[in-house]
């Protein structure tokens, strides 16, 4: 996706999000602070030491706003003040559903000017937003009288006591990445339909190609900087993916190719690191952008029901075979509560005499009623694992030798297993 359809887009979900004014507010404070960290880039925040030749700082301005994809032009300038023309704007698929976006011109401008000369002001003569064939706007290091719409950017003390904002990888390149990866999150976490489908046509963002998301999480191996690792392997692996973290994981929206070229590729991002250093979730696909939330929760049910399965391997959703179940499960409150009172008196029996019947089950139905190997595993002897299963079921009222009960008894322990306590 072409980043200006991200910007664009991510501020449009802004004005979706929340009031006018609020909105408002916060796009012109993500502008201020991309208009500082480009200032500081260009080494134009002097305060106006270096001279007042407003030409130059006008050049510059327009400079700034053909990198975002504009058209920008001196018209005049005279000591402290400029004025520019636009031509077109970044946002020019957008901009007649959303005259708010004026304020990434103004902020960006002001905080500019402010940053040169100590203080700024932007007036918006004319804006293509308000149906003009071109955008005409003032930027002057001094208060301007409030005849339209003009906003005052003062910055007290000195230029050089601001500190630099805390931009992740650095400059315009990290603000963007950062804009994108807050719209990743609000995609992952349910995009409305009804909100995309408002959107003006360049914006409605399908996808020709169905993706799926894969998400990292921490293994058991994992160091401090397993995060940085992740996203250097997927530049590598995929450059065109989108990534972003998310609650303590990364998650990655990739082409969802067909299912062999999608486990070569999973199988290389679980390579990619040391055995354990993390896991690798991953969920079906999505056909549209809205559908992303979907797969990010498949994703994250493979990590959640996988557990105990092999960790040094991806794990797929739609591989997980009746373990599916448990996805859908868990969001039935009646089915949590059936297991937590299915397994609540072996638990109350272990909590009181430390005989690890829960354990016990847990074994002997993962090796498939292999009392051998399940006592290998816990270190018991055999005749200390059959009295263990008499005393369980017992206390369960359960029948290890019919298929019925052990098949709710898998669903119960990976069931009270995933969900919360």
């Amino acid at each position: 996706m072409r980043r200006e359809v991200f910007l664009g887009f991510l501020v449009t979900k802004l004005l979706h999000g929340a009031g006018e004014r609020t909105s408002s507010a916060r796009i012109l404070r993500l502008a201020q602070e991309l208009g500082e960290t480009i200032s500081r880039e260009q080494g134009v925040d002097d305060g106006g030491t270096a001279g007042d030749d407003g030409w130059d700082f006008g050049r510059r301005l327009a400079d700034v706003k053909r990198q975002l994809g504009g058209e920008c032009r001196v018209v005049d300038a005279a000591g402290r003040e400029v004025r520019l023309e636009l031509s077109r704007c970044p946002f020019q698929e957008v901009i007649a559903g959303a005259p708010c976006l004026c304020l990434v011109t103004a902020g960006v401008f002001g905080a500019m000017g402010s940053l040169r000369w100590g203080y700024g002001a932007v007036e918006l003569e004319q804006t293509m937003a308000q149906g003009a064939a071109t955008c005409r706007v003032r930027v002057a290091g001094r208060p301007l009288p409030r005849s339209g719409t003009v906003l005052q950017f003062a910055r007290p003390g000195a230029p050089q006591g601001i500190p630099r904002p805390m931009v992740p990888g650095g400059g315009l390149r990290g603000i963007l990445q950062r804009w994108e990866e807050n719209l990743l999150r609000w995609l992952l976490r349910g995009g409305e339909d009804a909100v995309i489908e408002a959107l003006p046509p360049g914006l409605r963002c399908r996808v020709e190609h169905p993706c799926r998301v894969l998400v990292l999480a921490p293994g058991r191996q994992a160091g401090v900087g397993w995060l940085r690792r992740g996203r250097g392997a997927v530049r590598r692996l995929v450059p065109q993916a989108l990534t972003a973290a998310v609650d303590g994981r990364l998650a990655v929206v990739v082409p969802a190719a067909g299912e062999a070229e999608g486990g070569l590729l999973a199988n290389a991002l679980q390579r990619a690191a040391p055995a354990g250093f993390w896991r690798v979730g991953v969920g079906g696909p999505a056909g549209r952008w809205s559908e992303l939330a979907a797969s990010y929760r498949q994703a994250l049910a493979a990590l959640a029901v996988g557990t105990g399965l092999d960790e040094d391997a991806p794990l797929w959703f739609d591989h997980l075979g009746v373990h599916r179940l448990l996805h859908y499960l868990e969001e039935v409150p009646q089915a949590v509560l059936a297991a937590q009172q299915m397994l609540a008196p072996l638990e109350e029996y272990d909590r009181r005499h430390t005989a690890g019947l829960v354990r016990t089950i847990q074994a002997y139905l993962d090796h498939q009623g292999r009392a051998g190997e399940a006592a290998r595993e816990l270190f018991i002897h055999p005749t200390t694992l059959r009295y263990r299963l008499r005393r369980a079921q017992t206390l369960g009222g359960f029948d290890l030798g019919r298929y019925e009960d052990r098949l709710w008894l898998l669903l119960c322990l990976r069931l009270h297993r995933t969900s919360p306590s």
